[in-house]
């Protein structure tokens, strides 16, 4: 049987990941699904993990559902996380960020709250790597403990999962054997794949958003060119009143078609500025990459001739034990010689 939205709403608000945000409730509100979407109290926790990461003093107290306010929250929210990622842990997010348009848009249905879900689990791992990850854990620890076991498993996705965020220690790479090398390396080549998919899917958005916008803009100037056009019409040719009240009619519904099409404009601004955005972000992270490929292709290549140069020590080093061995056996046979030749000598002079 299928669940209900009702039904839907509240396992998510009893989710693990909820139950971690509801913690620190005493920051901000979060009673509903479209207050945590709001982005007040995420911001607030953002700020204690780092406060160089977002700032307060910019955030939208009273968002009310509006979408322009609650976009903006959401904006600074995922921007000091992905700097957090990559500044201060010097790590790269692998998973496709959250999708801010559609919890914007609504907060409430299943796409949107599959989207908060993975914006809570980057906030979840920035919590617990961060400079004042003790006190975070405490958080953690007032939770009952079926529900800890249940965000210490969102913290391994996060954590121990390369597919989701991606750690690199280069000095790691000496202690690293062939195998692991180019399985490093054909990790790289598929990361490489999926920014390359996703930042022609970007690239595809971004064109029809700005299509979107153009239609848009367009319909806008025809419909304000034809309001600010006065009527020439002669007198006699003029409609009657009933024409008349019909026009004033139709001028309503236009302008009510153009504030809708002016909210789905400024909605669709903001996603394409938020693809923009993204799609530079993976440009980076495709260039890091390349260049951590290449780093690691030369290293490898180090790897492989320190190991014909070790196997060549190590077949010098028998070499010389064999010689030991014989320079010990040749030493001992001259003892014997000097010995037979002092017995021989006592023996002579016996003899004499």
């Amino acid at each position: 049987m299928a669940q209900t939205r009702q039904e839907k709403l509240a396992e998510f608000l009893s989710s693990p990941l909820v139950k971690w945000i509801r913690t620190f409730e005493g920051l901000a509100p979060c009673d509903s699904v479209s207050a945590l979407a709001d982005a007040e109290l995420l911001n607030h926790i953002m700020q204690e993990v780092d406060s160089s990461s977002v700032s307060l003093a910019k955030l939208n107290k009273k968002v009310d559902g509006d979408r322009m306010r609650r976009a903006q929250n959401l904006h600074y929210l995922l921007e000091g996380i992905q700097n957090y990622y990559a500044v201060k842990l010097e790590q790269v997010i692998i998973m496709r960020l959250p999708d801010l348009l559609a919890i914007c848009r609504d907060p409430e249905n299943d796409e949107s709250l599959y989207e908060m879900e993975k914006m809570l689990l980057l906030l979840l791992g920035c919590s617990v790597q961060c400079e004042n990850k003790e006190a975070m854990i405490q958080q953690i620890q007032r939770l009952q403990m079926s529900v800890q076991h249940a965000v210490v498993t969102h913290i391994k996705e996060v954590t121990d999962n390369p597919d989701n965020v991606y750690s690199f220690e280069w000095e790691d790479i000496e202690a690293m054997s062939k195998a692991q090398l180019e399985a490093e390396c054909r990790r790289m080549y598929l990361y490489l794949q999926k920014l390359s998919k996703e930042r022609d899917e970007y690239h595809m958005a971004r064109i029809d958003l700005s299509h979107e916008r153009d239609f848009y803009m367009e319909q806008y100037s025809m419909v304000a060119n034809v309001k600010r056009t006065p009527s020439r019409t002669p007198s006699f040719l003029r409609s009657p009143p009933d024409q008349s009240e019909l026009e004033t009619q139709q001028i309503a519904d236009l302008k009510k078609k153009l504030r809708m099409q002016q909210e789905q404009l400024d909605a669709k601004t903001v996603q394409l500025q938020e693809v923009q955005e993204e799609l530079e972000k993976h440009k980076e992270q495709v260039h890091r990459l390349h260049n951590e490929k290449r780093q690691l292709s030369k290293d490898a290549q180090k790897v492989r001739v320190y190991k014909d140069e070790v196997e060549m020590l190590r077949a010098k080093a028998f070499e010389v034990d064999q010689l030991q061995a014989e320079n010990k056996k040749l030493r001992d046979m001259v003892e014997d010689v000097d010995y037979l030749k002092k017995k021989v000598q006592v023996s002579l002079l016996c003899y004499c």
